[in-house]
């Protein structure tokens, strides 16, 4: 289930997050999962914290930067937006930050939100 992908570092999600889902039969893939063996997740989320605290402290770039990052999920959600839209090619301006020529494809860039966020994000001009 998705719901248990969910990392879990300390039992319980500390804010409540996703209940388990108790699953009848293992998961089927249609490939076999490759494996990882390059350290456990809990000891991968310390020392990105770690490194994340030094960055402040340092002032200096993270390994993870905020900027990487961004592009990052940007292309997820454009890969996303493209598959919700049939598979339809989609061009990215990532100077405006926008889908050129698609309407339907650049609403989907933002969702509405709900209040008090959405006066928030009015006065940043972005809802």
């Amino acid at each position: 289930m998705p719901t248990n992908t969910v990392p879990q570092f300390t039992g319980a999600h500390p804010a409540g997050g996703p209940p388990r889902v108790k699953e009848a039969d293992p998961p089927e893939y249609w490939t076999e999962p490759l494996k990882d063996a390059t350290g456990d997740s809990r000891t991968q989320f310390k020392l990105h914290v770690a490194d994340f605290l030094d960055s402040i402290r340092s002032r200096c770039q993270p390994i993870s930067d905020l900027e990487s990052g961004h592009r990052v999920v940007s292309a997820c959600h454009l890969a996303n937006i493209s598959l919700r839209l049939g598979g339809r090619r989609l061009v990215w301006d990532a100077e405006k930050e926008d889908i050129v020529n698609d309407a339907e494809a650049s609403s989907m860039l933002v969702r509405p939100y709900r209040k008090p966020w959405d006066r928030e994000l009015r006065a940043l001009g972005v809802g």
